[in-house]
């Protein structure tokens, strides 16, 4: 199945917030809901008549169909990391029993790379050791890795140590601030789909201006700085007879998609809150809305689902003039889920 694939290459240090208060951690996926919601801050500033598509006036809930958007995974050098499927693995009895950490290691695994990816959601058999998994137990691959390239991960958490200054007594305050700093060939990619070659072109033109913008927080001192290094298609090889299809993105699915969801499918569930900032509004916090998380399964069949609901009406006395979405469509691909489990 084909995809537009668009990797992000920062040249700053980069920060996403996370539902913990302060800054002392930092999520390490940039959330679709995230990507999104940056993205049409700077749409506005290019085609703002387009926001009267995505957003049409009294709507509670809706369904943006000019383009699909999965989160953004870490990629270094050539190797793209898919997030780790809710699914079962097709593991030989004999490897697990030939390796008793294997199973203890697998838990641990976050991301897989695309041909391990492609292989577990056609249920191939994986003859998988601990010679696949990357030094840190992170990452998992389809072969066995040299020692510098079980080394190599595309990112590293650094905490940094910063003050706040009251500002009635001047007494300053410690605290740590932790950001994402990215190895060199190395970054966050992501795939989309589109309705036409004219949404490409725009969205295409919104992305670059988001990277001069920044994306995640203190962008004021010039954190969340990305260039475009690659648009291209991608084809991701999947089961030729699928039963479920797998979410690449956040999921918030609609009322008719909920009914459907039954005991085949495997998920987690994430909680989404924050704050809003626009304009010259005051800072209001979002009704919090709970969603599939990236590499949840469901039974059936589909290319996108999931709608964008609304999590804080418009308040014009605090200069809050639109409503507020929390983009909840998934970007998806079909899998083919068998009955084993040993990850």
């Amino acid at each position: 199945m084909k995809y537009k694939l668009f990797k992000l290459k920062f040249v700053s240090p980069l920060h996403i917030g996370t539902n913990r208060p302060g800054f002392e951690s930092s999520d390490e996926i940039l959330h679709s809901d995230t990507l999104f919601s940056a993205l049409v801050n700077c749409w506005s500033q290019l085609y703002p008549d387009d926001l009267n598509l995505f957003f049409p006036k009294e709507a509670k809930s809706l369904v943006i169909p000019f383009f699909a958007i999965s989160s953004a995974f870490p990629y270094m050098k050539e190797r793209l990391y898919f997030p780790k499927p809710y699914l079962p693995l097709d593991i030989p009895k004999e490897i697990t029993e030939a390796n008793p950490n294997l199973s203890k290691k697998l838990k641990s695994i976050t991301y897989f790379s695309q041909t391990l990816f492609e292989k577990v959601i056609s249920n191939e058999e994986i003859r998988i050791s601990t010679d696949w998994i990357s030094a840190d137990g992170r990452f998992a691959h389809s072969k066995t890795l040299s020692k510098r390239e079980a080394g190599e991960i595309p990112f590293v958490m650094v905490d940094v140590p910063r003050i706040v200054k009251d500002r009635m007594t001047d007494e300053a305050t410690p605290f740590h601030f932790t950001r994402i700093q990215f190895y060199k060939d190395a970054g966050l990619f992501f795939l989309a789909k589109f309705q036409n070659d004219e949404w490409e072109k725009k969205f295409t033109a919104v992305l670059r201006l988001l990277g001069d913008t920044g994306i995640g927080g203190d962008r004021s001192v010039g954190h969340g700085l990305f260039q475009v290094k690659l648009i291209d298609d991608i084809d991701i090889c999947t089961p030729k007879e699928p039963s479920h299809f797998l979410t690449l993105s956040l999921y918030h699915p609609t009322v008719a998609e909920a009914k459907n969801i039954n005991m085949e499918a495997s998920y987690q569930i994430v909680e989404r809150k924050g704050w809003i900032f626009s304009g010259n509004s005051k800072p209001l916090r979002r009704q919090a809305v709970r969603m599939f998380r990236e590499g949840s399964v469901f039974p059936g069949k589909a290319e996108t689902c999931g709608d964008t609901i609304i999590v804080l009406k418009k308040q014009p006395e605090l200069n809050l003039h639109h409503d507020v979405f929390r983009f909840g469509q998934a970007l998806v691909v079909p899998v083919h889920k068998g009955g084993q489990n040993h990850g």
